[in-house]
């Protein structure tokens, strides 16, 4: 059940990143962005979805500071 929550977990913040991404067209920098966010296994992405779970903050509004952590880690 963790492993699948997990991976569903990456599977989601991988599809907000891809999301934004696309909408910044397909410059050198963008296309880095790109290659660095790619797999992984969002192990803190998810801690930061399952915390905000437990104050019954929904998916939508967590998976934003979820997916900004890729980006700054």
């Amino acid at each position: 059940m963790f492993r699948a929550d997990l991976a569903s977990c990456a599977d989601a913040v991988q599809a907000h990143l891809d999301t934004y991404l696309v909408a910044m067209g397909d410059t050198h920098v963008v296309q880095a962005m790109r290659y660095t966010l790619q797999g992984g296994k969002r192990m803190r992405a998810f801690l930061v979805m399952e915390s905000a779970r437990l104050f019954d903050i929904s998916n939508a509004q967590s998976i934003w500071p979820a997916a900004g952590i890729p980006v700054i880690g």
